[in-house]
């Protein structure tokens, strides 16, 4: 339609037929196969599940698609925040040849920041939002025939879905940040092989292991949330796989001067940060404090989402304390020590242990300090004129002391003689 409205409309335009450039041809096949494996690891779980599952398949992908169009787009924006520095970082690397290693342990603390509100912002309010927004569509207009309330439940607002789906989230959020980094070093073709190695696998071993999940338990609601956790559990240890990998790849290739001073205070903030957001989400599970109700007119009420929200808030509390804790420990020691020794208690035991330690030195040299000091007393008297017994007269200090003007000197140019002068 558009090439018959351009060529009626615009008669002197000329089309033809696209001539086969090779180049440009292997130059495409080349990106597609480059890119397919990051494709299998971050968007193939519809596919899969849809596979494993059979005939009833459909149905739970239908489910799982109505809480994606959520969770992904919360993922998209959550990228956005570690991909938007690929033109910094290309423009870095072309300067200089590689990164350094403070900015690149400082880019990856900021992306396992981005990574862990991405898995608290997924695990808590997404259901919510999910049912906010489909509840009704899920209960009228989505064919759910073969599907048990408990299923349904599982797959929109259950806490192990939701946080399953969290985890993975985070994770494809710190494997996009270091594919950020390699495609603005420019070196994307190399490590194409070895993730489409990972994504194979995983997609082989995940739609196997399903699949014969699926043809051995006989319970439908048993089989479907077996088969959807499984799935999940291998999607998390392949993401895990091929992130560390990339984690290898960059700390070899993209890094000056790489060092391991950085490593484990950012991987414990990371896991520490993980620990807490699993432990209340575990503590919450089948609560009273955040729930959603399927049976009611509303299924989701407004007590329930600000209680999400101020859980979320709380933990973002103690997500920035461990931030700031890190930045004081690691980051900027000098103020850290700065602060810890200032500590009354710690000033006390610091100067007490100086002085233990001054006399356990003197002991040890035979020095006796009262004779030292009496010693220095003689040395500077008899340095400078003093007498011990010699009144010092007010009018001889200041002979000494006062401040004596020195003569002025001026220097005479040629400028300052007159031309009378001059002739002579």
């Amino acid at each position: 339609m558009i090439k018959w409205y351009v060529s009626s409309k615009y008669p002197q335009l000329k089309f033809y037929s696209d001539f086969n450039n090779l180049s440009l041809i292997r130059r495409s096949v080349k990106i597609y196969w480059s890119s397919i494996g990051q494709s299998i690891l971050t968007n193939s779980d519809l596919i899969i599940i849809f596979l494993a599952l059979g005939s009833i398949g459909l149905k739970v992908s239908s489910l799982i698609s109505l809480y994606m169009v959520v969770a992904i787009n919360l993922r998209i924006i959550m990228t956005s925040l570690v991909t938007s520095f690929k033109e910094y970082f290309q423009s870095v690397i072309i300067k200089n040849g590689r990164l350094d290693w403070e900015t690149y342990s400082n880019y990856e603390f900021y992306t396992y920041i981005v990574g862990v509100f991405s898995f608290l912002i997924t695990s808590i309010m997404t259901p919510y939002i999910v049912t906010g927004i489909f509840a009704k569509i899920i209960l009228h207009d989505v064919d759910t025939s073969g599907l048990s309330k408990n299923t349904i439940e599982f797959i929109i607002f259950s806490t192990p879905f939701s946080s399953l789906f969290g985890a993975t989230t985070g994770l494809i959020v710190l494997l996009e940040s270091k594919i950020t980094l390699i495609h603005a070093k420019g070196m994307h073709r190399t490590i194409a092989k070895p993730l489409n190695i990972i994504a194979f696998s995983f997609f082989i071993t995940s739609f196997i292991t399903t699949l014969l999940l699926n043809r051995f338990i006989s319970n439908v609601d048993s089989k479907i949330s077996w088969v959807i956790i499984v799935f999940y559990g291998f999607k998390i240890f392949f993401l895990i796989v091929a992130y560390l990998y990339l984690w290898v790849f960059s700390w070899d290739k993209l890094v000056y001067n790489a060092k391991f001073n950085r490593i484990i205070p950012n991987l414990f903030f990371l896991f520490m940060s993980c620990f807490l957001i699993i432990a209340v989400l575990v503590s919450t599970y089948n609560s009273k404090i955040i729930r959603v109700d399927l049976n009611e007119k509303v299924p989701v009420d407004l007590t329930y989402i600000l209680a999400g929200v101020i859980l979320i808030f709380i933990l973002s509390i103690f997500i920035f304390t461990f931030i700031f804790v890190y930045n004081l420990a690691f980051k900027n020691t000098s103020l850290f020590r700065w602060l810890f020794y200032s500590l009354p208690i710690i000033k006390r035991i610091t100067k007490q242990k100086q002085e233990k330690a001054k006399q356990d030195l003197f002991k040890k040299e035979n020095i006796k300090i009262d004779q030292l000091l009496l010693k220095q007393e003689d040395i500077f008297k008899a340095m400078y004129g003093f007498k011990d017994n010699k009144v010092i007269d007010q009018k001889e200090f200041e002979k000494y002391s006062k401040y004596k003007s020195k003569p002025k000197t001026y220097i005479l140019t040629s400028n300052d003689i007159n031309k009378d002068d001059t002739e002579y």
